[in-house]
This record gives structure tokens, C-alpha cells and sequence, in this order.
């Protein structure tokens, strides 16, 4: 788990985005994972996987403290 504060870019944007890679202990990439992100001040959640090089993309999300968790089965 992971706790993220996102801020817009400008002072007069409303959405902002985070996106990265996932990497195991051994820096191989891990596709096809997870990736949860919940705005705790909202108490809204967004899901995505990971693609075959472990990036993932969480675009349009609005500015607030988030908690993120990777989960690969």
C-alpha cells in the first residue's frame, strides 16, 4: 500500500492523473496486475491493470489524498 497526495498541475485545473510501472524485488516488470487507487477524502475507488511492459494509467482524477494497492494473483 502506497498513500499519494495529488495536486493539479495549475490552480485552475480540476482533474489531475498518475500513471507508473510495476516492478517486482528483482526489477522484472509485472503485467496484468491491479492497480487500485481510492480517494480517502471522496471515498471513491478507480481499477486498472497493468499492460505487458507493467505501466498502468489513472487519468482525470480529482485533486485529494489517495491510497494505492497493486495486487497481483
Amino acid at each position: 500500500m502506497m498513500a499519494v497526495s495529488l495536486q493539479p498541475p495549475c490552480a485552475f485545473a480540476q482533474s489531475t492523473s498518475v500513471s507508473g510501472r510495476v516492478t517486482d524485488q528483482s526489477n522484472a516488470v509485472v503485467p496484468d496486475a491491479e492497480v487500485e487507487i481510492s480517494n480517502t477524502d471522496l471515498g471513491v475507488t478507480h481499477v486498472t491493470k497493468t499492460n505487458q511492459e507493467g505501466f498502468y494509467s489513472f487519468a482525470t482524477l480529482n485533486p485529494g489524498n489517495y491510497l494505492m494497492n497493486v495486487r497481483k494473483q
